[in-house]
Parts: C-alpha cells; structure tokens; sequence
C-alpha cells in the first residue's frame, strides 16, 4: 500500500511566505501546462507532488535543482519532461479517434484520462 505524506493538512499551519510560494508555484504549472489544462486532476496530481518536493527544498534551507525534471545535459525542464509526454499521449489517443469515427472504446478522451489521475 502507498501512503503519501500530505503536503499540507490547513490552510493556517502554512505561514505567508509558503503561501505565496504554492500560489506562485500553481501560476509556473497551470502556465507551462498548454492544452493539459484540459485535465485539471493531472494538473493537481503535478501541483501536489512537485509541492511536497519544494517544501524538502525549502526545508533543506539550500536551493537545489529538483531530482524529477533533471535532463540529461543537467539541464531542468518541467515542460520536457512533464507536459510534452503527457500531450503526446493525448496527442497519439486523439490521432486514433479517426476523425471522430471511431467508437469511443476504442480511444481515450479528457474525461479517461482525468480518471486516470483521480
């Protein structure tokens, strides 16, 4: 069994600062994500991981790249690394459809996909 830590339990054991950096941490995502803002549960999924990942950061007390979006040449990208794989699999689910033709148990939607990360 899984069991994740939650990032935070209430909205006041948060002191301002941390406010201010999820809020802007959810603007850096929601700007990245492109057409997986169609999938809003996705987009929470992200939000919460990469919270808890920053609040180690953050904790640590020393700035450092996060261990998820490393490339290969040390550089960082959230948008290589996340959003481009998750819109070239919708981008692939879309392309079977065959012009909307063909029958939906054959493809998956938004909606299959929001279900996923639900």
């Amino acid at each position: 069994m899984l069991i994740v830590k939650v990032v935070f339990n209430s909205i006041q054991a948060i002191n301002t600062d941390r406010k201010l950096f999820l809020v802007s941490l959810y603007y850096l995502i929601w700007g990245e994500a492109a057409n997986v803002r169609f999938l809003p549960e996705c987009i929470c999924y992200r939000f919460h991981h990469m919270a808890r990942e920053f609040n180690a950061i953050l904790d640590h007390g020393q700035a450092s790249s996060t261990h998820s979006f490393i490339c290969e040449d040390n550089s960082v990208s959230f948008l290589a690394h996340v959003i481009q794989p998750i819109y070239n699999t919708l981008s692939k689910e879309a392309e079977r459809n065959n012009n909307g033709k063909a029958a939906h148990s054959a493809w998956q939607n938004y909606d299959d996909f929001n279900e996923y990360f639900w």
